[in-house]
């Protein structure tokens, strides 16, 4: 019986150890991957652009994955041009919109991005943590005072909304940082658009429920959005850019 019982809790001790192994081997690997986003490195130009040529307004939407994944609305008299870099993080993709705004010119541009580097700093702890979180909102609040300085009439910035019932693995190497550190960007980018006039829009107002769900059919998966989702936010950022002072032709 005792070498029953010490067998059965040498290999309970050895199961322990093997998942106390692979959660930080797979700790290690996400930590790694998502920090390496934080590298300066040159993006390719890989916007795409709806709409006549001849077109009195143009608007270009720069972000990360969910950019990328945006059905482009096609409003009468616009062209509309997207610049989407799925898991890239604030400082590498801005370097990139800012050669595409010098490029096009645009009326209006429309940020949605930030939750990469919310996720990235997940991994750090302390002042680093907070350094990056700072680090984030020089490089929006530069972009932006460029882009004004080019032109550009109205500057939309579209608050992170996070994960929404992430995967139990994400929940485990990751915690409520991700989430709390979005939070954390969501009010920078709130001052910021209030120093620099910019207009903030929230699609959370949109999508979520009052009990911070997705709302039914516009779930992708926990961190992206379905077709339907993109429509109800499609009228929200064509009912601000009706509402903005740009002096052309603006969507009915």
């Amino acid at each position: 019986m005792a070498a029953t019982v010490g067998s059965i809790t040498k290999w309970c001790a050895l199961a322990l150890a093997g998942l106390i192994l692979t959660y930080a081997v797979a700790w290690t690997g996400y930590r790694s991957m998502k920090l390496s986003k934080l590298r300066p490195v040159e993006l390719p130009d890989m916007a795409s652009w709806r709409g006549s040529e001849t077109a009195s307004c143009r608007a270009l939407f720069v972000g990360d994955s969910r950019v990328a994944h945006w059905p482009l609305p096609s409003p009468s008299g616009w062209t509309v041009g997207k610049l989407g870099y799925p898991g890239q993080t604030t400082a590498n993709i801005l370097r990139a919109g800012l050669k595409e705004v010098n490029r096009t010119r645009p009326h209006a541009v429309i940020l949605l991005l930030g939750g990469n580097d919310a996720v990235a700093a997940s991994f750090m702890r302390g002042e680093r943590r907070d350094a990056q979180v700072r680090a984030s909102l020089k490089v929006f609040d530069s972009f932006v005072g460029e882009v004004r300085r080019r032109g550009t009439r109205a500057i939309m910035i579209m608050t992170i909304v996070p994960s929404i019932k992430p995967p139990w693995w994400k929940r485990l190497l990751l915690g409520s940082a991700p989430t709390e550190l979005s939070h954390t960007i969501n009010l920078g980018l709130k001052a910021l658009a209030a120093r620099r006039g910019a207009l903030m829009l929230h699609p959370a107002d949109v999508l979520l429920t009052e009990r911070g769900t997705l709302r039914p059919g516009y779930r992708r998966d926990d961190a992206h959005w379905t077709p339907a989702a993109y429509r109800a936010l499609d009228r929200q950022v064509l009912e601000a850019l009706s509402s903005a002072r740009i002096g052309c032709q603006l969507p009915r």
